[in-house]
């Protein structure tokens, strides 16, 4: 309630301000700043955030796309579907800058060199976005974010002034832009957990402006922009100063589930009974592991908006019937289906490298195993 009140102000204070003084004179006096945040802590905050300030005699305020409701009763249902509502949000600077504060993340501020009228532009169109039955939007995290939208504003009003570097073919892909960012955050499990849910759209090479979804290259290029064969970015300054992320973890779940499935590989080999029901009760475990992943991600695929969770390779290694293969008896019957997952996970690793989707490495100890269990399966029902 406090934060909507607050907003409420802010835009209140931002129409009444511009009604008591001249256009000409108050959009003159205006500066209009890109505000370009470091990565923070949460998954959600680790690839940065990017927002727009607005500067008046009589007004400091941010107009930040990246805000929505936690209080939304659906908010995990609609958040998982693909569904969640973001919206423009108006907040004053100090409260702005007081969170990053606390979170010990870095501000940098570009301000625009522009003209009055596209100053006013801008502002226009900030205040149209702003209203109720104009600030929500379909969040997607690649094409349609807070930092995308921001440079949506100024395509929209000056982008015929200004020259962005050219749209020219980068040699990385989604994923790897986005791996850069995980692993300077220390989320090699977050890293990991995408890579199984996001599937090989990701793994196409980007474009020079499709790289602007990250809000560190959208700074980047505008440092690169000019307008009337001026730079576009008059002045930098940095707002805070966060210290650099150093972290180096990236190994850590392939290390991990690496040597978690070779001991159990390993345990197939001793011939005591208590280790062949252990064995058995593992490998059914792995199974409902995978299968219910398996249904996972086929959900993700088919019924979300998610657009990166289609066309998902993962699938070939989380089988969504091994939630069904589970629960039933490993017999002559059944051991057809444990050849046909046997094979299909061996030639996932020996193709690994050359797979049209990039897989993140510590999923192939997994694969391994259930190649591994699955003929022995095959094997001793066979005889």
């Amino acid at each position: 309630m406090l934060r909507k009140t607050l907003l409420l102000l802010a835009m209140f204070c931002f129409k009444i301000a511009i009604a008591q003084q001249d256009s000409a004179d108050i959009y003159c006096q205006t500066k209009i700043s890109l505000l370009t945040c470091g990565p923070g802590d949460e998954l959600y905050s680790s690839f940065g955030h990017t927002a727009i300030r607005v500067q008046t005699p009589n007004f400091d305020i941010v107009f930040n796309y990246g805000t929505f409701e936690f209080e939304d009763p659906n908010f995990l249902a609609k958040f998982v579907r693909g569904k969640l509502p973001y919206f423009l949000s108006v907040e004053r600077m100090s409260d702005f800058k007081m969170a990053y504060t606390y979170e010990k993340r870095s501000i940098y501020e570009q301000d625009l060199g522009l003209k009055c009228a596209e100053k006013q532009a801008i502002l226009e169109a900030l205040r149209v976005n702003a209203r109720e039955e104009n600030k929500f939007y379909k969040y997607d995290f690649t094409f349609d974010n807070c930092t995308t939208r921001a440079l949506d504003i100024l395509n929209k009003t000056v982008g015929n002034q200004f020259d962005l570097p050219k749209s020219v073919p980068i040699p990385y892909s989604f994923r790897t832009a986005i791996h850069h960012d995980l692993d300077n955050g220390g989320f090699a499990w977050s890293k990991l957990g995408i890579d199984i849910l996001l599937g090989a759209r990701l793994d196409r090479k980007m474009t020079r402006a499709e790289t602007r979804f990250l809000p560190a290259q959208l700074m980047n290029d505008l440092n690169e922009t000019k307008i009337r064969n001026q730079p576009l970015v008059a002045a930098r300054t940095e707002l805070l100063n966060a210290p650099e992320r150093t972290a180096n973890n990236k190994w850590i779940p392939s290390i991990t589930l690496g040597s978690i499935f070779l001991l159990l590989i390993l345990l197939n080999f001793m011939k005591s009974r208590k280790v062949r029901t252990f064995n058995n009760f593992v490998f059914r475990l792995v199974l409902f592991v995978t299968g219910t992943l398996g249904v996972l991600l086929v959900f993700m695929w088919f019924g979300t908006d998610h657009y990166m969770c289609a066309n998902n390779m993962n699938l070939i290694w989380a089988l969504p019937t091994n939630l069904i293969a589970c629960f039933i008896p490993f017999n002559q019957k059944t051991r057809y289906y444990f050849q046909v997952v046997f094979l299909i996970n061996l030639l996932m690793v020996i193709n690994w490298a050359w797979l049209p989707q990039s897989m993140n490495l510590a999923l192939l100890p997994v694969a391994l195993y259930l190649a591994f269990k699955s003929y022995r399966v095959y094997a001793e029902k066979s005889n």
